[in-house]
Parts: C-alpha cells; sequence; structure tokens
C-alpha cells in the first residue's frame, strides 16, 4: 500500500500518509483493550485424541523393531516422523479452533464469526507472537532439541497452559540452553560471514549503462510440489527484458527488448498469461570490469534503474549477512523446540485432470503396481485443456497408483513410498548372487544389541583393510544355470553395486534366492538434527577467502637482484 501510494503521489503525501496510518493504529490499539489472559489459551478438543493415536503408532514401531522388522536408524526416524505430524495436526486443530468463535446473533440464533480472541488477533496481525509460541502455550510443545542438534524423540505433550510435569521440564531445559548458548555464539559467526562476503564482493560496482550483451536467462514460475511458491511477476519485476517478448500464440510484440519491467508491464504479462520471459541478469554481463546497469535492473532503495557507480557487491554482501543475527534468535524465540516437519511419503493431487509421467522407468511389483526405478521421473497434472496445473518430482522406488493418461480426482494419492529407507529394486526375475562380498574387507556382520538380530553392513571404501580397497561389492541377477540375466533392451547385465552403510539380512548372502522385481536392500538415511539457518551454504569459504589484492601494482615495481654473500 505505501510502496503503490509512493510511486502514484510521490515522497510527501507517503509520508503524511503513513504518519495518519501510526496515529489511527495508536487510536484504535488502545480502544481495542487487548489483553492477555490464561482463557484466550483455548486448547483444541482433538488434541487428546491425536497424541493416543500418535501413541499407538509409535507402539507399533517399538514391537516392529522388537521384532527385528525395522533397525534402530528407522525406528527412530519414524518415530520422530510419527510425532512431527501430530505435533502439526495439534497446531493446526488449536489454530481452527481459535481463528473462529460462535456467537448469539439479533435473532437468538448461534452462528460462527471471526473470532476475537487476543492472543489470535496478535499473531494473525503480525503484531506479536507465531503460530509456533501459540502452539507452546495451548497445543503442546512438542519434541525438543538437544545441545549437539539431535532431536529427542520423547515429545513433551504437554503445553504451558496444562503445565510440565518435572521429567517434561527436565527435557525442556535442553532446548531452552541451547537457545540461549545459540544466540550468543552465532551472532559472532554472522558478523563473521558478512566479513567475508563483502571482502569478496567489495569491487563488483555498476561501471557503465548497457554492456549490449542479447544473452539472459530464462525465467519461469517456481513450483514444487503443485504449488506455484514464487509466480513469474515477482520472478521478473524490476528486471531488463533480453529480447523482446511475444504474446502467446502471435508474432505480435507484447513487451521490447531491454525494458525495464515494472509493474505496469508485470500486468499486462499476466493478462497475457505469458509463462516465461528471458531477463537481462548479471551472470552473463559483458562488462569488462564491473556490471552494466541493465543487467543489475532496478535499484530497489529508489525505484528506478540502477545509478552507474552503485557499489551493488556490498549492497548485495550486507543484505544476506544483515538477517543472520535475526536469523539466529529463532531458536532462542522457539525455546529451543525442534521444528522439523513430517518427512513425505506420498504424493496427493489437489485438482482433477490426467496424469503425464516423464522420464520414466518402472518395473511391476507382486501387487501388480508400478514402481519407479528411474531417478528423475517427474509427474504432471494435465487439465482439460492441456495446460500443466501441478508437477512433482516422483521418487526411485515409488509405487504408482496411477498410470500415464489415467484420470484422477482432487484429493486423491497417485504415488507413495517409504521415506527412511533407500532401496534397491531388481528390474528382472532370477536368482541373486552376490560379489566382492568378503567378510571383513568389504562386509560386517552387525549385531543389534536389543533384538539380538544380526545383519550384514557393506563397508565404506575409508573403512576397509587394504584387501578390499579395491573390491565392488554388488548383486547380479542370474539365471538358473548361473548366466547373467540381462536388463531389458539392452545388452547390460542387472548388476547392482552396493554403496556403504546398506545392509541387508545376512541369511540372504549366503545362499541364492529367486527375486522378482521388486525391493531388495534397503539402507537407513542420516540420523534428523536441527541445523543452523545461517552460515550453512557458505561454510566452504571459512578456509580460502578469494579477494583481488590491493596492492597488486608492487608486484612490477619492486624487484630484488640476486645478491650472494649478504644479508
Amino acid at each position: 500500500m505505501l510502496n503503490t501510494c509512493y510511486r502514484i503521489l510521490g515522497l510527501k503525501p507517503t509520508v503524511i500518509f503513513a504518519d495518519q496510518i501510526m496515529y489511527t493504529g495508536f487510536a484504535y490499539a488502545a480502544r481495542s483493550g487487548a489483553s492477555v489472559g490464561i482463557d484466550d489459551m483455548v486448547i483444541p478438543e482433538k488434541k487428546h485424541e491425536i497424541i493416543s493415536e500418535a501413541e499407538a503408532e509409535v507402539a507399533e514401531i517399538q514391537e516392529q523393531f522388537q521384532s527385528g522388522l525395522v533397525t534402530a536408524g528407522e525406528r527412530y526416524n519414524k518415530v520422530i516422523d510419527i510425532w512431527a505430524a501430530a505435533n502439526d495436526r495439534v497446531s493446526k486443530a488449536m489454530m481452527d479452533n481459535l481463528q473462529t468463535e460462535t456467537v448469539i446473533n439479533r435473532d437468538g440464533q448461534e452462528e460462527k464469526q471471526v473470532s476475537f480472541n487476543s492472543i489470535y488477533m496478535m499473531a494473525d496481525s503480525g503484531a506479536r507472537g507465531s503460530a509456533a509460541q501459540i502452539r507452546q502455550l495451548a497445543g503442546m510443545r512438542g519434541l525438543m532439541a538437544k545441545p549437539d542438534g539431535s532431536i529427542i524423540e520423547t515429545p513433551i505433550t504437554a503445553n504451558f497452559r496444562e503445565g510440565l510435569n518435572v521429567l517434561q521440564y527436565f527435557i525442556s531445559t535442553h532446548g531452552a540452553r541451547k537457545g540461549l548458548a545459540d544466540t550468543a555464539l552465532k551472532t559472532a559467526n554472522s558478523g563473521y560471514l558478512t566479513r567475508r562476503l563483502v571482502d569478496v564482493a567489495q569491487d563488483l560496482v555498476v561501471t557503465e549503462d548497457d554492456c549490449g550483451t542479447h544473452e539472459g536467462i530464462m525465467m519461469t514460475p517456481v513450483i514444487e510440489g503443485g504449488d506455484v511458491k514464487e509466480p513469474l511477476r515477482d520472478r521478473v519485476l524490476g528486471r531488463v527484458t533480453a529480447e523482446d517478448v511475444l504474446k502467446p500464440g502471435t508474432a505480435d510484440i507484447l513487451v521490447p527488448r531491454n525494458t525495464l519491467l515494472h509493474e505496469q508491464w508485470c500486468d499486462l504479462l499476466e493478462e497475457n498469461s505469458v509463462d516465461a520471459v528471458k531477463v537481462r541478469s548479471v551472470v552473463s554481463c559483458d562488462t569488462d570490469f564491473g556490471v552494466c546497469a541493465h543487467c543489475y535492473g532496478r535499484d530497489l532503495a529508489r525505484g528506478h534503474i540502477i545509478n552507474k557507480g552503485e557499489a551493488i557487491g556490498v549492497i548485495a554482501a550486507q543484505s544476506i549477512g544483515e538477517p543472520g543475527t535475526q536469523l539466529t534468535m529463532r531458536t532462542f524465540h522457539i525455546g529451543g523446540a525442534a521444528s522439523r516437519a513430517a518427512a513425505e511419503s506420498s504424493i496427493q493431487v489437489k485438482n482433477k485432470g490426467s496424469i503425464k509421467l516423464s522420464n520414466v522407468k518402472s518395473v511391476v511389483n507382486s501387487s501388480g503396481k508400478l514402481v519407479i526405478t528411474s531417478r528423475n521421473t517427474e509427474l504432471k497434472l494435465i487439465d482439460e485443456f492441456g495446460r500443466t496445473k501441478e508437477s512433482y518430482k516422483v521418487p526411485y522406488g515409488a509405487v504408482l497408483a496411477k498410470g500415464d493418461g489415467e484420470q484422477v480426482a482432487g484429493g486423491e494419492t497417485v504415488a507413495n513410498w517409504d521415506p527412511h529407507t533407500m532401496p534397491v529394486i531388481t528390474e528382472v526375475s532370477g536368482f541373486v548372487r552376490f560379489t566382492d562380498m568378503i567378510d571383513g574387507q568389504t562386509i560386517t556382520r552387525q549385531t543389534d544389541e536389543l533384538t539380538g538380530l544380526s545383519s550384514l553392513v557393506v563397508l565404506d571404501s575409508a573403512e576397509r583393510t587394504a584387501g578390499g580397497k579395491d573390491l565392488r561389492p554388488a548383486l547380479k541377477i542370474v539365471d538358473a544355470q548361473g548366466n547373467d540375466v540381462l536388463i531389458p533392451g539392452t545388452d547390460m547385465p542387472a548388476q547392482y553395486f552396493l554403496p556403504g552403510k546398506r545392509l541387508f539380512s545376512w541369511k540372504m548372502a549366503y545362499r541364492s534366492a529367486l527375486v522378482t522385481p521388486w525391493r531388495v536392500f534397503r539402507r537407513n538415511p542420516a540420523v534428523p538434527r536441527t541445523s543452523p539457518v545461517v552460515c550453512r551454504a557458505l561454510r566452504t569459504c571459512s578456509k580460502h577467502v578469494v579477494r583481488k589484492s590491493r596492492q597488486s601494482w608492487l608486484k612490477s615495481a619492486v624487484s630484488f637482484p640476486s645478491v650472494r654473500n649478504q644479508r
């Protein structure tokens, strides 16, 4: 609103307008009399039912572990996932309960309206607090993080209104201490990151208006999991077009080349359903030293194209580094509660349409369902007009409920998988033969202390002895005569190499076992941990800082003649 006011009316009316908004806010905030009482923390009725269901699921996983059906790592992952999902359900039920209230209207009838609950109004308006904090007041505290980042698998099912018992209070101290320690330690880390970024980018300056390049990058909407995470408008606003943008289906020029895309141009693109625009970028700029103004685009501080001489490198470095201090406070503000979402295990479409699969390789399992055996399969939902409504990445090992070209309804599950195992899937039927599987060199026997069951684990190359360094553990599929079975459509034998840490039943390793095209082995993924928000991607530059020497001219100006027998 302020942005629109500034662009239409100018600076002075915008300042007056902002002042009037401030005074209006103060007046109505004082008149509202908003306060916080314990009755405002409404505990959802479904909470105990959700927790009971989660406890039953955890008990079932524990029984499977005791029976040896799952490993300790799988059990831990599944328990964490169950409680993370239960926490999300309690949080959703609590917010649904808070955002509406039942009142008696003038006719004496009950009707629902938007809630005037003080806590909900504060969080919903963005004035103070968040759903994560309200969840701890009226929902459940949830999973807590240890100081080393790992998640404690016993959740705190109580909230602050109900009160914590002694054990829950003890678990809670882990997270509370972690929040305080992180705030103190990560602030310095964040400041150091900013310093390194500035050191690297300080020479990047706008040196000319237009480098004249025709290169650029193609911008399209960012779609993840069927949702548009970032529309095309947000991606191209303030950029300069690298080529003429044509009206879809015609040769008419909609936006000419070298046009700065402001709000009106973006409205025109949306009206004509343009889904891809090639824009200029600093990555493809042809300026020898620095960057040209057209490849950079709009100056966000002033609203017009960037001026020559602007230190865009320092601006970019400070823009990345500045939120770091605030992001490190996040752990402190939510009291060390581990914010981990439940792992995705299925694809559920939101609209009706037909399924279109690309880059797909599959086999049929014993139930007659298709199992994905390719690593980059993509599933698209096509509407009746042939447009792509949703797009999903289908993981290796997923079981498809619907095939290519089949019709689906909104809300239907089209694929599911186990997120806690990384399977190896055979593409042909036959007998299993293991190669380079030598006990003590490439594999080792692992016994579970609780269940007493044994399994073989493939050793990483770093863990192997000298004799096992060059060996490559693998499984082959052979026929009854011992000949290699070929993968259909190729002349390659069905052979699957086993990476380190992969485990399987040790009894199976010493006999030929008949297999069908289905899951054979599995591997446990890493133990879930909380990770810092900032400095995650740029940790590698702590050892090597690349910058241009400020005194490089000294290399040619100073020389040392060879002098013997003198100091």
